[in-house]
């Protein structure tokens, strides 16, 4: 029910892929399936395809994080394991056609249909965060501050529009730009 695995001076850096084409690149994992938790330390990084829409071709998604990755995994039936939530720290970027983040620390909790699709739930950043999105027409409004959540409206995937979020939430030294102007 457990499993360890450190990288070496041969092999510097663990390969992990997933099905859905999903790749992780870290140098040490530790899984514990007592705790239904993995944790991946040291300087990492995923690419993970992302489809926004249910006819749409599948962005890719980026991630890096220098210190660790926590991920908890739960069963979702037939035993088949999904990841519930996803906690990040040390130094986070991520980038997506539609999105670029940077946080000291990032944790995001996913939700799965009935059919089997995981979707980001909400995303919560901390630690001198930076975020950019870009909207269907390309452009972009930034967002500064100490602590940022993001929650997805669940409605809006696979209806054929992009994902959408619902609500920002942004606290501490907040500012925000857009083509509309400056909020601070």
């Amino acid at each position: 029910e457990s499993l360890t695995l450190s990288s070496s001076p041969v092999v510097p850096l663990i390969a992990m892929e997933g099905q859905d084409g999903s790749v992780v690149h870290t140098p040490s994992v530790i899984y514990s399936g007592r705790d239904g938790k993995a944790v991946l330390r040291g300087a990492s990084r995923a690419r993970v395809p992302v489809q926004s829409r249910k006819d749409a071709v599948p962005e890719e998604l980026a991630a890096r994080w220098e210190k660790s990755c926590t991920l908890l995994v739960e069963d979702s039936g037939s035993g088949r394991l999904s990841i519930s939530r996803a906690e990040l720290a040390g130094v986070v970027d991520v980038e997506h056609p539609r999105l670029k983040l940077n946080s000291e620390e990032l944790a995001l909790n996913f939700s799965e249909s009935a059919d089997g699709q995981v979707a980001v739930k909400d995303v919560n950043a901390s630690g001198s965060v930076v975020c950019r999105v870009i909207d269907d027409r390309g452009a972009a409004s930034d967002i500064r501050c100490n602590s940022l959540t993001a929650t997805v409206d669940p409605d809006s995937a696979g209806k054929g529009a992009s994902v959408a979020v619902r609500t920002f939430t942004a606290d501490g030294e907040v500012v925000a730009t857009s083509p509309d102007g400056t909020l601070s």
